[in-house]
């Protein structure tokens, strides 16, 4: 299944890469996090919203495990999950948008 804290970090490390955080190939999570946001507070927060939105994309997959009832959801829990997708990719773009070039 999906491992949200890995998931977390990466994109934390990917970000600190594009804001050019000193030493980020060093920190944590947390370090990165703080980092990020001395960086630029604004994409601390789109980074933030994104996460939210990815957990929850995550929570739903892990639901649906536990229940057995993947490949067969209903009419609400697909429309759900179309939903949970459609704001993943949207914040997803949002925070790309408002880094810096490569």
């Amino acid at each position: 299944m999906i491992d949200f804290e890995w998931y977390a970090g990466s994109i934390k490390q990917l970000i600190a890469e594009r804001l050019n955080v000193a030493d980020w190939e060093w920190m944590g999570s947390s370090e990165l996090s703080d980092a990020i946001e001395l960086k630029n507070s604004g994409i601390k927060a789109e980074l933030d919203c994104f996460l939210e939105t990815y957990k929850k994309w995550c929570d739903f997959h892990e639901d649906v495990k536990q229940k057995g009832i993947a490949g067969n959801l209903n009419p609400k829990q697909t429309q759900e999950l179309i939903d949970l997708v459609t704001a993943r990719d949207s914040e997803r773009a949002t925070l790309i948008s408002h880094l810096p070039p490569k």
